[in-house]
């Protein structure tokens, strides 16, 4: 009875908390969360490729990321007010197919900015930079949105011209000399976001543009 009651003693000061825990009891476990990696999607790598000091090669990683970022787009979710405004060509790819005016163009600073003409009607100016701001070519293409895919430009060149800037001094007008280019087409919008959109025209060719203002 009185080991019975020596063990009692024993074990109720330690349930209830009045004997201090061990000195060299282990530490509890503390488990830290790492942060999860943020995810760059395909559109965001593609925008930070092609607005690199460098310019981008045209691989097939480059391709296969353009690609991707079009995966992510719903060609119905395109609205044309988001079109509008100025865009810079950043990268370019000629089909066989294409024409012998684009392929004479191809590697020129260009721009591409989506407007209201002088006429008032829609248009987006293409214009090809040859020697800095002296020597360019300007092609107006008016479009209409098609009514079967909404993403798709129903085009019609309306007017082209090699513009040669002379006598700046004294603030003459450019040189325009009409160029015979006419064609119609259309162009397909395949991803459009604030910063950059992707097309592909009729004859196969493959445009990225982005926004002037994140060109380096």
């Amino acid at each position: 009875m009185q080991l019975m009651w020596s063990k009692l003693l024993l074990v109720v000061p330690w349930a209830l908390g009045l004997i201090p825990a061990q000195r060299n009891a282990p530490a509890p476990r503390v488990v830290r969360l790492r942060a999860a990696a943020v995810v760059e999607t395909p559109a965001k790598e593609l925008l930070a490729t092609l607005t690199a000091p460098e310019p981008a090669a045209r691989t097939e990683r480059l391709k296969d990321l353009i690609e991707r970022t079009e995966a992510t787009f719903e060609p119905r979710a395109f609205e044309e007010q988001n079109i509008k405004g100025s865009w810079r060509l950043r990268y370019q790819l000629d089909a066989k197919a294409a024409t012998r005016s684009q392929k004479a163009l191809a590697g020129f600073p260009a721009d591409s900015d989506f407007i209201n003409d002088e006429s008032g009607r829609r248009v987006f100016r293409n214009v090809a930079r040859l020697s800095s701001e002296r020597v360019y070519v300007v092609a107006d293409v008016a479009y209409e949105v098609g009514d079967l895919l909404p993403n798709r430009l129903v085009s019609d060149i309306s007017a082209a011209g090699l513009y040669v800037h002379v006598g700046r001094r004294w603030n003459w007008k450019p040189l325009r000399i009409p160029l015979p280019i006419k064609g119609k087409g259309w162009l397909d919008v395949t991803y459009l976001d604030d910063s950059m959109r992707v097309t592909r025209g009729n004859r196969g060719g493959l445009f990225v543009h982005v926004r002037p203002e994140l060109c380096p």
